[in-house]
C-alpha cells in the first residue's frame, strides 16, 4: 500500500533559491529585489553596527538552533583561519507572528551584539528569509516586500525551517564548551510589525532589530545555546614540517622538524602524530620538544616510538596541549643508497595530526641528486573511425598512441605493448617511430586473439614525442552497442609504466532503439480509451463503486509495431464523496492475452479527499503467465483497468487541472531511427550515394518507426559536422512520406558549399517523439566529400629567343577525375616583367586581365590556353612565367599539380645588313666626267656594315668577303681599298698597311681559300689573279643601343675587262 512522505525543504539564500522536495524534485527560483532598499545598510553590517548600540538579545521569538555544515562541504577546518563554508541554518519561531527576520554570522569569531570599538564583531554574513514555504510572507504589500516572515504555524506546526547560506566565511576557533568544533557567533533579528508602505524589506540590507532585544543570540556559558552555534567542523591544529633543504644525495643524513601548534582556541588533548614511512628513508631516531606548556610523549625505546609514529592506524597521542602551546619532534633520517628504483627523483615525506577523524598534514619535498627521470605521465591513446559517422561492424578504426616526455630527460628503450581489443580483426601497423623495432604479431596471438601490438627500442629525446599508428576492422556482426575498450601499456625504464586509454567505441549506438517512458493518457471514458495524445479537453470522471473500468490502448490506432516494456505503473487522480477508506488496484495486459496482466496489488489508500489527488500504482506484481520484459504484438493494444474493492464511490479523473491520468510505460522501443541513407536525387528518386563533392547536393533520407505509429513520431532533426569537426549545419527536416502506419519518412537537400573541406562528413538525424518533447532517438552516418584533381601544365615554344622575337605559351588543364566535372575553372596567369603580351587564345572560355574563365571541364577533359608574347629582355636573365588554378567549384587536395611554370632566357644576338653599292669612276673615253660603263671604265664598290641586332658579335669574328665580279680586275694601284666610319664605338679595329703586309686587315686570294695572294699591278694597275677580297676587322662588332646602330664602310675598284 502507498505510504505518506514528509515533506522536507531546503532553501539557499545566496543569490538564488534550492527547493528541494521529496521526490527528488528540484526547483530553482530568484530571489532578486523587486523594490528599493528601504534601509540599504552595508551587505556585512552587523546587526549592531546597524542598530548604532550594543544590543541585548535575550528575546526568543525567533531563533536560531542549529547550525550545519551543508553537504558536501569540508568538515575541518585550521585553527586560527578563514573558513569559507556553506552552512544550513535552522531557524524557530515561537507563536507570535514577527517580520523581516535577519540573520547575522560573525566573519571574525567576535560577538555581532555588540559594536566593533567594544569588541564585536566587524563584519557579518547577513541574509534574509525567502517569503516561502516553510516560510511565510505576512506583509506582501502588493509585492514590494520580499523579505520572508514567520510564527509557529510554519511548516505544518512544527515552527522551524532551514535556510542555506553560502559561502560563509567564519573564522575557525572553538570556544569553551563546542568540544573542539567549530563555534559561530551570530544574532536573529526581526520586527515585530508589518512593514509600512514605504519601509518594505527588500533584501539583506534592510533588517534591522526593532528594539535593543528583538534580537536573538546564544549565551556561551550556557551550554545548550552553545550548540545552537556549534557546527559540525572540527577545529584543527596547525601542523608544519621542513627539513631545510631542497635536494639531497643518496646516503645523506636529515634532520626533519614537525612542529605541532594549538590554534585551535581551545586548550588540546589527545590529537594524534602520525608520520608514515617513506620511500628511500630510514628513520633512524625521534627527539621532542614542547613550549608553551605542552606535554611530549614519551619517545623512548626508539624503535617502539619510530614503529607506532609510522603506523596510521595507531599514532602517537599528544596528551596536553594549552592553547597556542607547540610540539616538536625532530626525527633523524638516512636517504636510501642507492635509491630504488633508480629514477626515483624525490622524496615526499608528510606528517599527520588527527583530531576526532579529522586530519590536517604537512608535507616536505626534496629532489634526488643525479637521479635521471623521465616522465611519460601525459601520453595518451586516441581512435578514429576512418570511415566517418558511427562506428559500424567492417568500418577502420586507426588507433595513435602518442608518447610524451614532460620532464626534459631523454630516455632510450622504451617498449608499448597493447593485448588489441575483442571484437576487431585485421590489426595493421600504419607507422612506428624511427629506429624502433616493431615485434607485433596479429590474430591469434593477444589475450584477446585479435592481435598484439609490441613495439619495443624506441628512444625519445627531453620534451620529445613519438607515435605509434595502427589501424583494425570492426568485426562483421559484432552487435549494436558493443563496447570496444583498449589500453595500451607503456614500460618506461627512467620512470614509471604509464597506461594511456582510448575513448571507448560503441558499435552502432544508434541501432539501439531508444528505451525511455511511453505515456498512455486516460483519453476518454466512454468508450474508455488510452492515447498517445492527450485528450483537448476535459473527460468526464469513471466513478466506481465495487466495480472497474478498462481503457484501452487503441487510440488513434492499435500497435504498428511489437512493442516492448521493462516495467509499468499507473499514475491516477482518485476523488472520493465521503470519508470513508478506499481498496484500489491497478492492472495491465496485452489485448490478445487480457488474462496474463500485471498488478499493482490492492492499494488501501485510506480517505481519499474529495478533490482529485494524484496517486501511483505500482504495477509489479505478474499473473496468468504475465513477465517483464513484455511484449504486445502488432495489431493489439495495451489495456489498463482500474479495480475499486470497495462498496464507497471512487472517481477516476482523466485530467485535473493541468495534469493526466496516464500508464506509463518503461519501454525499450519507444522511437526509432531505422535508417540514415545517402541519394542522389530528391524522394522517391534517386539512388544510394555515399560520395559527392563541393557544389554538389546530397540528399538524405530516414526512416522513423515508433510502435504505436506514425502519429506518435513529431519530427526530425538534422546535424552535419564536417571532416574538421565544425558544425556546418542544424536544421529540421522535411517529413516526405508518412506511411499510415509504423513509420515516416524525413529528407533533407543539403548543398555542399563550393571549396569545402574534403574528407568524411558526419550527418546526425534525431526523431522527436510524441507531444511531451521529452524523448528522442538519433542515428548518425556519413557521407564523402571527395576532391577533383585538376593538373596544369605549361610549355613555351622557344626557350632561348631573340629579344624582340615572339614566343608562344601554351597551358593545358586537365580533369584527373574519371567521375566528376570540375565547374567554374578559372587560371591565372600575370605576365612577368621582360615580356610584352600580344595574344591570348584559348580553346574553351575566355581570356582576359590575366585570367582565364576555363567554365567547366568533364571527367578526363583538357583546355588549352595559347599566350603570344614579344621577347623584351633583357640579354641572359632567365624569364619565370608561372600559370595557376586560381578558383573552381570543389575542392583540390593535390596542390603539387595545380601551377605549373616555365623558363625561357632572352639572347640579344647581333644582326649584321650589308649595303653594297656600284659608281662608274671613270671611262677611257670622257674620263671622270659623266663616265659611262665601257670596257676600261674604272668602277667603284662600296660596303657598308652595319650591326642593328641588340647583340655584340663574338670577338674576331666579322669576315667581309667579296669576290670580284666576272669580266673585271681588281685595281690594285696602292691603296687598292679605303676604310672609313670606323668609329671606338664598333668595338673593331680594320687597318690597311700594304699589299705585301699580311698582318694588316686586308686579304686577297685567288681561290678563296688561300689569302696570302701579294696582289702585283699590271699596265693597267690591275692584277687579273685576284679574284677574292676579304676584310676581317679584329674584335667584337659592338650592339645596337636600339638608337644609334655602329657600322663601318670599305671601298674598292675594279676596271670593266
Amino acid at each position: 500500500m502507498m505510504a505518506h512522505r514528509k515533506k522536507t525543504l531546503l532553501i539557499s539564500l545566496r543569490s538564488k533559491l534550492l527547493i528541494l522536495l521529496a521526490g527528488s524534485i528540484l526547483l530553482i527560483l530568484g530571489i532578486g529585489t523587486s523594490a528599493p532598499s528601504a534601509l540599504a545598510y552595508g551587505d556585512q553590517e552587523c546587526a549592531s553596527s546597524r542598530y548604532g548600540s550594543d544590543l541585548v538579545c535575550t528575546a526568543g521569538d525567533v531563533s536560531i538552533t542549529g547550525i550545519a555544515v551543508a553537504p558536501g562541504s569540508p568538515t575541518s577546518c585550521i585553527g586560527g583561519t578563514t573558513f569559507n563554508v556553506d552552512l544550513d541554518v535552522t531557524v524557530n519561531f515561537a507563536t507570535p507572528d514577527r517580520w523581516d527576520i535577519g540573520i547575522f554570522l560573525s566573519n571574525d569569531g567576535n560577538d555581532p551584539q555588540l559594536l566593533p570599538s567594544n569588541g564585536g564583531a566587524s563584519t557579518c554574513s547577513v541574509d534574509v528569509l525567502p517569503p516561502i514555504a516553510p516560510f511565510l510572507d505576512l506583509d506582501p504589500n502588493a509585492g514590494r516586500d520580499t523579505c520572508g516572515d514567520g510564527n509557529g504555524t510554519i511548516d505544518g506546526g512544527l515552527g522551524y525551517g532551514v535556510v542555506r547560506l553560502e559561502d560563509v566565511p567564519v573564522s575557525c576557533r572553538a570556544i569553551n564548551l563546542s568540544g573542539g568544533n567549530l563555534y559561530i557567533p551570530f544574532v536573529v533579528s526581526w520586527d515585530n510589525q508589518g512593514s509600512p508602505t514605504g519601509s518594505d524589506c527588500t533584501s539583506k540590507q534592510d533588517p534591522v532589530p526593532n528594539t535593543p532585544s528583538k534580537c536573538n543570540a546564544p549565551d556561551i556559558t550556557n551550554p545548550v545555546e552553545v550548540t545552537y552555534g556549534t557546527v559540525n567542523a572540527v577545529v584543527l591544529p596547525e601542523i608544519s614540517k621542513t627539513d631545510g633543504v631542497a635536494a639531497v644525495d643518496p646516503g645523506d643524513n636529515l634532520t626533519y622538524a614537525v612542529t605541532i601548534t594549538n590554534t585551535t582556541g581551545q586548550p588540546l588533548s589527545g590529537a594524534i602524530f602520525t608520520d608514515p614511512a617513506t620511500a628511500n628513508l630510514n628513520v633512524t631516531n625521534v627527539t621532542c620538544s614542547a613550549t608553551g606548556g605542552a606535554t611530549c610523549p614519551a619517545v623512548t625505546p626508539t624503535s617502539s616510538f619510530i614503529a607506532r609514529m609510522q603506523d596510521i592506524a595507531t599514532g602517537i597521542t599528544i596528551p596536553d596541549m594549552p592553547v597556542d602551546s607547540s610540539i616538536t619532534f625532530d626525527i633523524a633520517a638516512t636517504v636510501a643508497d642507492p635509491v630504488s628504483p633508480a629514477y626515483a627523483n624525490t622524496i615526499v615525506n608528510t606528517a599527520h595530526v588527527t583530531v576526532q577523524s579529522e586530519t590536517n598534514s604537512a608535507s616536505d619535498v626534496d629532489t634526488i641528486n643525479g637521479a635521471v627521470f623521465s616522465d611519460l605521465s601525459t601520453s595518451s591513446k586516441s581512435v578514429r573511425d576512418l570511415n566517418g559517422g558511427e562506428a559500424d561492424p567492417g568500418d577502420v578504426l586507426r588507433y595513435t598512441i602518442t608518447l610524451n616526455e614532460t620532464a626534459g630527460n631523454a630516455v632510450n628503450s622504451v617498449s608499448v605493448t597493447d593485448d588489441l581489443p575483442a571484437n576487431v580483426s585485421n590489426f595493421t601497423m600504419v607507422s612506428t617511430p624511427s629506429g624502433a623495432t616493431d615485434l607485433s604479431s596479429g590474430a591469434p596471438s593477444g589475450s584477446n586473439n585479435t592481435g598484439y601490438l609490441n613495439v619495443t627500442s624506441i628512444n625519445l629525446p627531453a620534451s620529445g614525442s613519438a607515435s605509434i599508428i595502427f589501424d583494425v576492422t570492426i568485426t562483421a556482426g559484432t552487435p549494436a552497442g558493443t563496447a570496444i575498450d583498449n589500453r595500451a601499456t607503456i614500460s618506461n625504464p627512467t620512470g614509471p609504466e604509464v597506461y594511456p586509454a582510448a575513448p571507448k567505441v560503441f558499435v552502432s549506438p544508434s541501432a539501439v532503439p531508444t528505451a525511455d517512458n511511453k505515456q498512455l493518457y486516460l483519453a476518454s471514458t466512454l468508450p474508455s480509451t488510452l492515447s498517445r495524445n492527450k485528450p483537448a479537453s476535459v473527460p468526464a470522471s469513471a466513478t466506481l463503486n465495487n466495480s472497474s473500468a478498462t481503457w484501452s490502448g487503441n487510440n488513434p490506432s492499435p500497435l504498428q509495431l511489437d512493442n516492448t516494456i521493462e516495467y509499468a505503473y499507473a499514475t491516477l487522480f482518485l476523488s472520493a464523496d465521503s470519508t470513508q477508506s478506499r481498496s484500489v488496484e491497478a492492472r495491465m495486459y496485452c489485448s490478445s492475452t487480457p488474462g496474463a496482466y500485471v498488478t499493482s496489488g490492492i492499494y488501501d489508500l485510506g480517505t481519499i479527499p474529495g478533490t482529485p489527488t494524484e496517486y501511483t500504482f505500482n504495477l509489479t506484481t505478474a499473473a496468468g503467465g504475465f513477465s517483464y520484459p513484455a511484449t504486445c504484438t502488432t495489431g493489439n493494444h495495451w489495456s489498463l483497468q482500474i479495480i475499486n474493492h470497495t462498496n464507497k464511490n471512487v472517481s477516476v479523473h482523466p485530467v485535473s487541472g493541468g495534469n493526466n491520468s496516464r500508464l506509463n510505460l518503461d519501454s525499450s522501443n519507444v522511437i526509432y531511427v531505422e535508417s540514415l541513407e545517402f541519394y542522389d536525387a530528391a524522394y522517391p528518386g534517386g539512388a544510394i550515394n555515399t560520395k559527392t563533392i563541393p557544389g554538389s547536393t546530397v540528399y538524405i533520407r530516414s526512416t522513423v518507426s515508433d510502435p504505436f505509429g506514425s502519429f506518435d513520431i513529431t519530427s526530425a532533426n538534422i546535424d552535419i559536422t564536417d571532416s574538421g569537426g565544425n558544425p556546418a549545419l542544424s536544421d529540421t527536416m522535411t517529413m516526405v512520406n508518412d506511411s499510415g502506419a509504423a513509420t515516416k519518412t524525413f529528407e533533407y537537400a543539403y548543398t555542399v558549399p563550393n571549396n569545402s573541406v574534403t574528407g568524411n562528413w558526419t550527418v546526425k538525424v534525431t526523431a522527436n517523439e510524441g507531444s511531451e518533447g521529452t524523448v528522442t532517438d538519433d542515428q548518425t552516418s556519413a557521407f564523402s566529400v571527395e576532391s577533383i584533381d585538376l593538373g596544369l601544365t605549361k610549355t613555351v615554344d622557344n626557350a632561348s629567343p631573340a629579344i624582340l622575337a615572339a614566343i608562344n605559351y601554351t597551358i593545358t588543364i586537365t580533369n584527373n577525375d574519371s567521375t566528376y566535372t570540375a565547374t567554374n575553372i578559372a587560371v591565372q596567369d600575370i605576365l612577368p616583367a621582360g615580356v610584352t603580351y600580344i595574344s591570348g587564345t584559348p580553346s574553351q572560355g575566355s581570356y582576359a586581365a590575366s585570367i582565364w574563365s576555363v567554365g567547366s571541364l568533364a571527367p578526363t577533359a583538357s583546355a588549352t590556353l595559347v599566350i603570344q608574347v614579344g621577347v623584351d629582355g633583357p640579354n641572359g636573365t632567365t624569364v619565370t612565367n608561372t600559370a595557376s588554378i586560381s578558383s573552381f567549384d570543389q575542392t583540390d587536395d593535390n596542390a603539387a599539380n595545380d601551377s605549373a611554370s616555365v623558363d625561357f632566357t632572352p639572347i640579344a644576338y647581333p644582326n649584321l645588313t650589308i649595303i653594297k653599292t656600284a659608281a662608274t669612276y671613270s671611262d677611257p673615253a670622257h674620263g671622270t666626267t659623266n663616265p659611262y660603263d665601257i670596257p676600261g671604265a674604272v668602277v667603284e664598290y662600296t660596303l657598308t656594315v652595319t650591326n642593328t641586332g641588340l647583340g655584340a658579335t663574338d670577338a674576331d669574328s666579322v669576315k667581309l668577303v667579296d669576290p670580284i665580279p666576272a669580266n673585271t680586275a681588281l685595281v690594285v694601284t696602292d691603296p687598292p681599298v679605303t676604310i672609313s666610319n670606323v668609329p671606338a664605338t664598333t668595338g673593331l679595329t680594320l687597318t690597311y698597311t700594304s699589299l705585301n703586309d699580311l698582318t694588316d686587315h686586308v686579304e686577297f686570294s685567288a681561290d678563296g681559300t688561300d689569302y696570302t695572294l701579294i696582289p702585283t699591278a699590271d699596265g693597267n694597275g690591275t692584277d687579273t689573279s685576284v679574284n677574292y677580297i676579304r676584310f676581317s676587322p679584329a674584335g667584337a662588332f659592338s650592339a645596337s643601343d636600339g638608337v644609334t646602330n655602329p657600322s663601318f664602310t670599305v671601298t674598292f675598284k675594279v676596271r670593266l675587262q
